[in-house]
């Protein structure tokens, strides 16, 4: 063979090789939908590992290097944050996702052999899931679910059928032994007469043990009317961290 040739496949063997050899900071994200936008927020950090010893759980993480992270994807913003181990990255966080109190660190990439924690996130809509086939299973007609990062949602809804029943099922902060909380309520209204809502009451996670990992309630109500749910997430401590709604019959 060509020692031009060979010597070519070697540099592409080599290549291969420092390209897999990627390394990263050791902080998990979720992406704060409140707002209208999002922006990453750390969920949680690798004890031991570079973000474990500069960042906060709860920072927000506002640039990666000259990479706005404001409306990305995880995906991407993962992307920038990764690289060569050995390699730096500068983070900027900030105490909000409007920037409030901006720092820079500047990390070194490290290889992460340390075992990834499982996304709790995964676990909790897999719970959640798994209630839905429970209720189908008693009979229920499911109506609507869904599941997010802790918004406010509005959705048209048709309660001109007989008595209907909403669940919430909300994620708190597993670490969070503070006691402190968020509240998520409910109400049902016509379209044509906001005024007159049918407040559902609503769930407060301070009424859950203290670090609980789940806190949920449900409610029922009949109103005759075609009309709107509303969903309202009451949480300026940052404490909610996925919420799943059921509405059922």
């Amino acid at each position: 063979m060509n020692k031009y040739l060979i010597a070519f496949l070697l540099l592409i063997a080599s290549t291969r090789c420092q390209a897999q050899n990627i390394g990263g900071i050791g902080a998990q994200l979720i992406l704060d939908t409140t707002g209208g936008w999002t922006m990453p927020r750390i969920f949680s950090l690798i004890p031991g590992s570079p973000a474990y010893d500069s960042l906060r759980a709860t920072d927000y993480i506002m640039k990666v290097n000259d990479f706005d992270c404001r409306d990305k994807t995880i995906e991407d913003i993962v992307s920038h944050i990764r690289g060569e181990a050995g390699t730096m990255v500068t983070v900027v966080t900030a105490n909000t996702k409007e920037g409030q109190a901006p720092r820079i660190h500047e990390l070194k990439r490290v290889g992460m052999n340390i075992p990834q924690p499982a996304d709790p996130k995964d676990a909790f809509f897999a719970n959640c899931d798994n209630a839905v086939k429970s209720l189908k299973k008693t009979g229920a007609t499911i109506i609507k679910t869904f599941n997010s990062d802790c918004g406010n949602y509005f959705f048209n809804f048709d309660g001109s059928n007989g008595k209907f029943h909403i669940r919430i099922i909300a994620m708190t902060d597993p670490a969070d032994k503070s006691g402190s909380g968020f509240q998520i309520s409910a109400r049902v209204f016509d379209n044509d007469h906001e005024s007159d809502a049918t407040d559902l009451g609503s769930l407060d996670s301070k009424n859950a043990v203290s670090g609980a990992a789940q806190t949920e309630g449900s409610v029922s109500f009949t109103k005759d009317c075609v009309g709107t749910i509303a969903i309202s997430v009451h949480d300026d401590n940052k404490k909610c961290h996925a919420m799943y709604v059921m509405v059922y019959k």
